[in-house]
């Protein structure tokens, strides 16, 4: 008996079924396709948002033929410069680590004009999880995208957050594991913020 439920909202059908795959045998599923549908029912244990979500307003958008070409070539260009510079400066490790970092921070403004050519944004799974936490506050909500950076992670944590997971990262048993992590780790963040209210109602009793 699953006994547990979670809901994951994603805009690809693809990564849906993945989740079923990777999930359905642990949890009760849910899976919304964003924006086509919306999240029904009576609340889940867990709610798993991927970050990069398309406006509700624009639907699935699509690349040009054009505009994939041209991106692909500029992913070749930077790929092919890889084996060139791990020959040229193999003795200088500086030397090496600041081209790389060059290399990866061109094929990050080619990620980001893809992100942004598809009409997604992380604002869309912050305000999402926003509208969740007002809506569900006793729930913890959990980010799973692929494109999520370092920085993504920081942002999303601070907004609140239980955890941010890159996708394909984890195989099914280290994903459940770290999904349970983040419900106890919740659940006990949530205890403590109780117990410290409790604690502010008693003190200013007190004075009265």
């Amino acid at each position: 008996m699953k006994g547990r439920s979670l809901v994951f909202v994603d805009d690809d059908p693809e990564e849906l079924e993945s989740v079923r795959k990777l999930l359905g045998s642990k949890y009760d599923l849910q899976l919304v396709h964003w924006p086509l549908q919306r999240i029904s029912g009576r609340p889940p244990d867990i709610f798993v948002l991927d970050l990069y979500l398309p406006s509700a307003k624009m639907g699935e958008k699509q690349m040009s033929s054009e505009a994939i070409r041209e991106q692909a070539d500029q992913v070749q260009r930077i790929a092919a410069n890889l084996p060139v510079l791990y020959s040229n400066h193999a003795h200088d490790g500086k030397r090496l680590l600041r081209e790389t970092m060059t290399c990866l921070s061109e094929l990050r403004k080619v990620l980001d004009a893809q992100v942004k050519a598809l009409g997604q944004s992380p604002g869309n799974g912050l305000r999402l999880l926003a509208s969740l936490k007002k809506r569900y506050p006793g729930v913890p909500v959990v980010f799973y995208s692929r494109k999520i950076t370092p920085e993504d992670v920081v942002t999303v944590l601070k907004a609140g957050a239980a955890d941010a997971i890159r996708k394909r990262a984890l195989s099914s048993s280290q994903l459940i594991a770290r999904l349970e992590q983040a419900q106890r780790l919740y659940g006990t963040a949530k205890a403590l913020r109780l117990g410290r209210a409790g604690r502010n109602i008693n003190v200013t009793l007190s004075k009265v």
